[in-house]
């Protein structure tokens, strides 16, 4: 019997990880004191600007 050695690597799962793991670094770098809805969306919106641009990188790096 042959093993299959094919390896697929989920990319969304792998953008997400690294635009969490960008997010919280930022954020533990930043001067927050209060978490407002304000403040949620802001995160938000930057959680998923970061995501946006990983994906990016892995679909340009074939290029």
């Amino acid at each position: 019997m042959k093993e299959n050695t094919n390896t697929q690597v989920d990319f969304e799962w792998q953008a997400i990880q690294i635009a969490k793991e960008l997010t919280v670094a930022k954020l533990s770098n930043a001067s927050v004191a209060s978490s407002t809805e304000e403040v949620g969306e802001h995160i938000g919106k930057m959680f998923l600007a970061i995501h946006k641009e990983v994906k990016k990188s892995f679909t340009n790096s074939d290029k």
